[in-house]
């Protein structure tokens, strides 16, 4: 729409100047005026008696339009192109038209659970094993070390996925992102899905790097800024305590 706008102003409108409404005369018969200086008449309008009528031509550039075109009617095909615009102007824009709290609904589902997998999965192998692990990798206290990351996924999983003290929990599980990162992560790079080759065994991937970690820590981070969302225990007791403080 600006493009076209300039083009005309380069096109057409520029060397008109500035004004848009330029009059040029100012006449007391009512004829058309032309772009001539305007020459004092002589009629009795100048000797100071009342004319019969006064008539006021405004002339006006052209704009490239008749005035007295008519508008020509509004088909279906208008209105439905019409309302397929708005939508589109609607649904290209962030944020949606739903309530703003549902964004935290995705957010939970996915970072809860993926914490709840990795601690069950550790659970179901025995935490020895994981314990072994940490030990290879010179981490002092692995066996204590293991426990309190396992309890960490299972419990701050379950408690995301239900949206309870998400603020609180949050720090404990960053802590665990932040050692996967710097001990284990970190030396492979930002990706976490490196597809090496492909052959009849299937796919095979390099070492993860740290954007999966990454990822968890922006969810996290983003749920205490936004809230817990809908359906959560933290929007339950939000509720409660502006009601006891009087400005629920």
């Amino acid at each position: 729409m600006a493009f076209v706008l300039l083009v005309a102003i380069v096109t057409v409108h520029l060397p008109n100047g500035f004004d848009g409404i330029k009059l040029m005369e100012f006449a007391s018969n009512g004829t058309s005026s032309s772009a001539s200086p305007v020459s004092r008449p002589t009629s009795p309008i100048w000797q100071g008696s009342r004319p019969s009528h006064l008539a006021v031509t405004v002339r006006f550039p052209s704009i490239g339009c008749s005035a007295a075109a008519s508008t020509p009617p509004i088909t279906k095909t208008d209105k439905d192109r019409s309302t397929m615009t708005a939508l589109f102007k609607k649904l290209a824009v962030s944020p949606l038209p739903i309530a703003a709290g549902w964004y935290a609904i995705p957010l939970r589902l996915i970072v809860g659970y993926g914490f709840f997998t990795h601690g069950w999965a550790k659970l179901a192998r025995g935490p020895d094993n994981f314990g072994g692990i940490l030990h290879a990798m010179g981490m002092p206290a692995a066996d204590l070390l293991s426990w309190a990351t396992v309890v960490v996924e299972l419990v701050g999983g379950l408690m995301i996925l239900a949206g309870a003290l998400v603020p609180l929990i949050t720090v404990p599980m960053i802590v665990v992102l932040l050692v996967a990162i710097f001990t284990v992560h970190l030396p492979n790079g930002f990706s976490s899905i490196k597809l090496m080759s492909y052959d009849a065994t299937g796919a095979h991937f390099g070492q993860p790097g740290y954007e999966t970690d990454l990822l968890y820590i922006a969810g996290l981070v983003a749920l205490c800024i936004g809230g817990a969302g809908p359906l959560s225990v933290d929007e339950r007791l939000r509720a409660k305590r502006d009601v006891e403080n009087g400005t629920g």
